[in-house]
């Protein structure tokens, strides 16, 4: 519900379960693995632990779509981005045809 946002994520127990939760949706949201780790240890300072922190390498985004029928605008906005990209990678030329369609299978 978007006229709830923003939202204030917190925990009585501490900031490992939360910074988790943020440090996942950050994969979500396109960001790159370190960058989400480096934010999840600024708040977990001084006792980062290493179990949330494998916990969020290892999380899949895909197994956490955005609702297809409201998305956030963060998704349809990175989604837009990477829909430009892939199509750039698919006009540029390409050494051969084994390339060419493997360029084309990946994206």
């Amino acid at each position: 519900d978007r006229e709830q946002h923003p939202l204030l994520l917190l925990s009585a127990s501490g900031t490992h379960e939360v910074g988790t939760i943020v440090g996942c949706l950050r994969r979500l949201q396109q960001w790159s693995l370190s960058g989400a780790i480096d934010e999840y240890r600024s708040f977990a300072a001084p006792t980062p632990r290493l179990s949330c922190e494998q916990f969020i390498e290892t999380w899949d985004p895909d197994l956490a779509p955005p609702p297809r029928a409201h998305p956030p605008p963060w998704f349809e906005s990175q989604h837009a981005l990477l829909e430009s990209d892939a199509e750039a990678w698919r006009r540029m030329p390409c050494c051969d045809a084994e390339e060419a369609a493997r360029l084309r299978e990946y994206f």
